[in-house]
């Protein structure tokens, strides 16, 4: 549907905007058929078909919508000169649902796309409490910083969308072998890296959170001791005392969730965050060398339910390897639109 004399002039086409609906350039083509080619070919990969099953399904006059049952319309009659003309939409669909999918979704993908689970989640600007005064040391004083309006991703980043920034730039793959499985948190992603991962993926500003961007979107404006609530809770977050020995797939404690729809805040995967390790306000100052390190937030699977709050600081070097990152991932920001 783009054309241009070079590849990047067709793609900055395929940028600017959607293609033209195929029944505005043939007009045999029957509106519902068109509806199901304008669907795979979405920009956004979760406003796509999300399986094969559901084109089939689309096909046979099913209404498929993202996040809903499929209610299934009365059938339309078809005579046999329209059952012609559909048999060639059917082919075309298959062949481009197959091409949508296979962006979508990433090798081995079982679960929602990559898009999906990583929308964003607007920030309010405000005064947020930062730090606490009965935590270790590295997290004292508790003071407060104003945070301008920010957008975070809903999910730490995954398998299958850091798979097609590989894919796409030849950024080398942070796994050994076969990636694991596309819903799980990527690990093992070097800080560098994963900057670069949210600069291509969010071209309006993508970056990583600050610390303090990510302990108010944590701990919000109730300043909560964890994002779910003020008490600690094994069946609202994968920590050591969940058991699990591991990653779960992004968004598998869906209790553990902040009001404003925050996945996985505590436990699963440590986060990288854009700020190097400094002392709060207040506090004595933190020796030179720690500024070569950078903040991670939020435990991991190994994590004990005390430190994966809000306000708990960890720390990597920025120059730290994959093999050094077996239980760090990060998820993206963007100032507000």
């Amino acid at each position: 549907p783009f054309q241009g004399a070079t590849a990047t002039a067709a793609m900055m086409k395929r940028l600017a905007g959607p293609p033209e609906a195929v029944n505005k350039i043939r007009d045999n083509v029957p509106e519902e058929f068109a509806a199901i080619i304008t669907k795979c070919l979405e920009a956004d990969a979760a406003q796509r078909f999300q399986s094969a099953g559901e084109i089939v399904r689309a096909l046979d006059g099913e209404k498929v919508g993202a996040g809903s049952p499929s209610a299934k319309p009365a059938q339309v009659a078809r005579g046999p000169a329209k059952a012609k003309r559909e048999i060639g939409a059917v082919a075309a669909v298959v062949l481009i649902g197959a091409a949508a999918l296979w962006f979508a979704k990433g090798r081995g993908t079982r679960a929602q796309s990559a898009a999906a689970a990583n929308s964003m989640i607007a920030i309010a600007a405000g005064d947020y409490a930062i730090g606490s005064d009965g935590g270790p040391a590295i997290a004292r004083p508790k003071h407060t910083e104003h945070v301008d309006a920010f957008r975070l991703e809903r999910t730490e980043v995954t398998v299958a969308a850091y798979q097609e920034f590989v894919t796409a730039t030849r950024a080398p793959a942070p796994w050994a072998g076969l990636a694991p499985l596309g819903e799980l948190p990527v690990t093992r992603v070097p800080w560098g890296d994963a900057a670069n991962y949210c600069a291509w993926k969010y071209r309006d500003g993508g970056r990583l959170p600050t610390e303090i961007e990510w302990e108010a979107a944590a701990r919000g404006t109730a300043a909560r001791a964890y994002p779910y609530g003020m008490q600690a809770d094994a069946a609202n977050a994968n920590t050591a005392s969940a058991r699990r020995l591991g990653p779960a797939p992004v968004g598998s404690f869906p209790r553990g969730a902040t009001p404003e729809g925050l996945q996985d805040m505590s436990g699963n995967v440590w986060e990288w965050t854009s700020s190097p390790m400094r002392a709060y306000p207040g506090a004595p100052a933190a020796v030179t060398s720690l500024e070569d390190y950078r903040v991670i937030r939020g435990g991991a699977f190994d994590t004990s339910d005390s430190l994966a709050t809000g306000w708990m600081r960890g720390y990597l070097k920025a120059s730290a390897r994959p093999d050094e990152l077996p239980n760090t991932g990060f998820r993206c920001a963007s100032n507000a639109n």
